[in-house]
């Protein structure tokens, strides 16, 4: 089987304050905007969802936004999420956070990896396929022994279209979040026909 094809990550400043991350910045301030609208929120239709711009703490907001996006789906908003691509064992709720943004051009991934240093983390993109995972040890050390604790996260997404692989860019804010942006893959003009 083959080895899968790591995205290098790239390690950046705070995600709120590092010009940077001002595009990605604007794409979460654009999902905030759309949920201040209150159309289909996790609070029920038409209610309004209470967030503040810009947020004090991004691990908040990025629970909410992800909770507010399962809630769109579930409830058969048109948007298009990404959707797991296998059922997977149950998380912690605060587990890899995911945050998706869809626009004509880019597929764009924001994952709240708090907790985990950067050589913990893995993020491999092919055609329609993204997958993090992240490995965290501990060792304990005592007088009379050693005790070791991993804990393995993997989370494997199906996109709805093919993404140009190679050209890829995924940073990492020294907050914990993850930042993925993906090129869609153009398909060639369908000829007329006559």
């Amino acid at each position: 089987m083959a080895q899968p094809n790591f995205t290098p990550i790239a390690v950046r400043g705070n995600f709120l304050y590092d010009p940077y991350f001002a595009s990605a910045r604007s794409t979460i301030q654009q999902l905030v905007q759309e949920m201040q609208k209150g159309a289909g929120t996790s609070n029920g239709p038409g209610r309004p969802v209470e967030i503040f711009w810009p947020p004090d703490n991004m691990t908040n907001l990025m629970a909410i936004i992800s909770q507010w996006q399962q809630a769109q789906a579930s409830i058969g908003q048109p948007q298009c999420f990404a959707m797991p691509a296998a059922a997977a064992p149950a998380n912690p709720p605060t587990a890899l956070n995911t945050i998706f943004f869809f626009d004509p051009i880019n597929f764009q991934m924001f994952v709240d990896v708090r907790g985990f240093h950067p050589s913990e983390i893995k993020l491999s993109v092919s055609c329609n396929v993204v997958e993090v995972r992240v490995c965290h040890e501990d060792c304990e050390v005592n007088v009379s022994s050693a005790n070791y604790a991993s804990r393995t996260i993997s989370k494997i997404y199906r996109l709805p279209r093919q993404v140009v692989t190679e050209k890829s860019q995924c940073s990492l804010s020294n907050d914990g979040t993850l930042i993925l942006a993906v090129p869609w893959l153009q398909q060639p003009p369908t000829p007329m026909q006559t």
